[in-house]
């Protein structure tokens, strides 16, 4: 027969481990989240519209940074600099070079996976 105290460490075993993987999908949520305002940043870039580019950039910032408050990344933290220099780039009028830079930053999300 099973005592209590075994059936108490299984069970706070069995709820430990079905939050486990929640954590490692949050961090993952928001790269996918940081991956889609980034791309919508780019179309939005190529059509001229600076604000909305910047707006969108903006937003994949703060998903790029909750995700590696979550699971700390150097390319997370690579991309989250280059979304940053895409911002200031955009402000200073030179939305070619922000796109290329938010283009690269991308890329480091997309390995950040």
């Amino acid at each position: 027969m099973i005592t209590r105290k075994l059936a108490a460490i299984a069970l706070c075993l069995g709820i430990a481990t079905s939050f486990a993987p929640s954590i490692s999908f949050a961090a993952e949520d928001h790269i996918a989240e940081a991956i889609e305002h980034a791309e919508a940043a780019t179309n939005n870039g190529r059509q001229g519209r600076t604000e909305v580019f910047v707006e969108q950039v903006q937003i994949a910032v703060q998903h790029a940074e909750a995700a590696d408050a979550e699971n700390a990344n150097p390319l997370a933290k690579a991309a989250i600099r280059d979304l940053k220099a895409g911002i200031e780039l955009a402000k200073a009028g030179k939305l070619d070079n922000a796109i290329a830079s938010t283009d690269i930053a991308l890329g480091h999300l997309a390995h950040a996976k």
